[in-house]
């Protein structure tokens, strides 16, 4: 099924239906104030929940010591300890997960929202580049980035810088979140982005505090639909669709919707 762009329609996504907040009334975003700023078969996505309502917009009552949001309701942490990304921190993050099962449903939702199986692709965060192998089936030019150092992948060209060479799809799978600048985006030499996140919907400062996803110092940026909207348009990149396609494996616990995925296309 189609949606009226030509391109497959997604089950339970949502297509540039979200108002934008008057984002002029929380002033100025602070300058952050790093401590150390260096540097298996796919399933079927018709059993995928559909996402439950959140709050309309990211709060704006004071937040949790050491959090700010900004003009477009990120919520942020201020300042933060360097957090180290080694093979370590891959094997234990990825330990538990149905790594096949999750790449192959990632995939599937990229070529459904952009309408065809893309000519080059590019990861960024890969990971242990379970995507990238799933991806490298079908097509043709694929490439990873992350920082280092890096998982070591033998079958896959890693880049340098991941604004090194124009692809049609740029992919950031749980890794926006990690970014000490997230406003790299806007130099993305892409036509589309590709973004899953944790949903931080944030209905208190208790909830928040408490959220499984709040993790000081790894975790530095949180988003919910509206605000990943806004901060991608003034990037450039003007959504396509937002869903939570990945409940359907990385299961709520909550009562609200675990994982936040979005397609936006270059303005």
């Amino acid at each position: 099924m189609h949606d009226v762009t030509g391109r497959v329609a997604i089950p339970g996504a949502h297509r540039r239906d979200v108002s934008a907040p008057d984002a002029s009334r929380n002033g100025p975003v602070p300058r952050l104030a790093a401590k150390d700023r260096s540097g298996s078969a796919a399933r079927n996505d018709a059993d995928a929940p559909p996402p439950r309502k959140a709050a309309a917009l990211h709060p704006t009552y004071p937040l949790l010591d050491n959090y700010a949001r900004s003009p477009e309701g990120v919520i942020y942490q201020v300042t933060y300890d360097k957090f180290v990304y080694d093979e370590t921190y891959i094997g234990r993050a990825y330990a538990a997960a149905p790594r096949e099962a999750m790449s192959n449903l990632r995939f599937g939702y990229v070529v459904g929202s952009i309408g065809h199986v893309p000519k080059s692709l590019l990861d960024v965060g890969y990971g242990g580049g379970d995507f990238l192998r799933v991806a490298q089936r079908a097509v043709p030019e694929i490439y990873g980035y992350d920082i280092a150092p890096i998982y070591p992948l033998h079958d896959i060209p890693v880049l340098d810088s991941m604004f090194d060479r124009p692809v049609e799809v740029v992919t950031f799978f749980d890794s926006l979140e990690h970014f000490e600048d997230i406003a790299v985006v806007r130099d993305l030499r892409a036509k589309f982005v590709c973004i899953s996140l944790p949903w931080c919907h944030y209905p208190s400062n208790d909830w928040f505090e408490n959220w499984k996803h709040r993790k000081p110092n790894e975790h530095l940026w949180h988003f919910n639909h509206q605000s990943l909207t806004l901060f991608m348009k003034k990037m450039g990149f003007e959504l396509l669709n937002f869903c939570n396609i990945e409940d359907g494996i990385r299961k709520p616990d909550d009562g609200l919707s675990n994982i936040l995925s979005a397609v936006f296309a270059k303005v």
